[in-house]
């Protein structure tokens, strides 16, 4: 977190919950094999269109995560994102602002 305050001061404002780990951490908690965070191994099988999709055979069931959609920190939270955007049919993306003709061609490519 020192390092968030360095560039958010008052991040600690902003965090409604703070939660520390390491590989061994994720390894006994998650039970992923030596802490791994990127969901299931990225090998030709599992990349791409390959990959764990977000619904299931039961309704109103869908997975999120490393092994769902795409790997890493970035990408689970887009996964997240996404789940929710299928379940509500609205966005949950921040619109750009700044250039909104451009936010809007991004959308419609």
């Amino acid at each position: 977190m020192n390092s968030a305050r360095e560039l958010i001061p008052d991040v600690d404002n902003y965090a409604r919950m703070k939660v520390y780990g390491t590989p061994t951490t994720s390894e006994f908690y998650l039970g992923q094999p030596q802490g791994n965070i990127y969901g299931a191994k990225l090998v030709p099988n599992q990349v791409g269109l390959n990959r764990l999709g977000y619904t299931t055979e039961l309704p109103n069931l869908f997975l999120v995560g490393a092994s769902a959609g795409y790997p890493s920190v970035p990408g689970v939270i887009g996964n997240g994102m996404n789940v929710v955007e299928l379940i509500t049919g609205e966005s949950v993306r921040k619109q750009d602002t700044i250039n909104p003709d451009f936010s809007q061609a991004r959308r419609n490519s």
